[in-house]
């Protein structure tokens, strides 16, 4: 990975300032371009990998969008609950609940996410936030260059079918 460039790095401190978020978040640029995102981890130091195409893909206001809400996760604290989600998933490995109530999770804090999004940028946002999910889920989870087929962790690089992720967070929208 390589550092964001200096753009991305002033829009990203914007929205921390917007957002009032206190943790330091660092930006990377995947190196290949078969990276799903953009996506945010790191528990005690979140990181936020951005795909190499994430700045010729998207307008400025789809990458202020899509920032924003990664950092929405981290104000949130998505990835502590999704940590201990985890842990709980892994002491309750035989309990096949556990493992259909694993994806609903996710997508229910990807709706929560939307929807702190949202809130902070008004109604007047929700075309340009529609937009920037189905611009994400068509150019960054496509299907991979190298194999011909959509990574198997993605889920987006497939058509959008009826109970299709990105589909069922366009339909919250509205």
């Amino acid at each position: 990975t390589q550092d964001a460039s200096s753009h991305l790095q002033q829009q990203a401190k914007t929205i921390a300032r917007q957002i009032k978020l206190t943790t330091s978040i660092t930006l990377r640029v995947a190196s290949d371009s078969d990276t799903d995102g953009p996506m945010v981890m790191g528990l005690l130091r979140p990181l936020i990998i951005l795909p190499a195409s994430f700045e010729r893909e998207l307008t400025k206001e789809q990458q202020r969008l899509a920032l924003l809400h990664e950092m929405m996760h981290v104000k949130r604290g998505d990835l502590w609950a999704a940590a201990a989600m985890m842990g709980f998933r892994l002491l309750n490995w035989p309990t096949p609940l556990i493992h259909w109530a694993w994806p609903r999770f996710r997508a229910d804090q990807e709706a929560a996410c939307d929807a702190s999004v949202l809130r902070l940028t008004g109604e007047t946002a929700r075309a340009d936030y529609a937009e920037t999910l189905l611009t994400a889920a068509r150019v960054f989870a496509a299907p991979s260059t190298h194999t011909g087929r959509a990574s198997p962790t993605s889920g987006i690089g497939r058509s959008l079918s009826l109970h299709h992720p990105v589909k069922e967070r366009l339909m919250i929208l509205g």
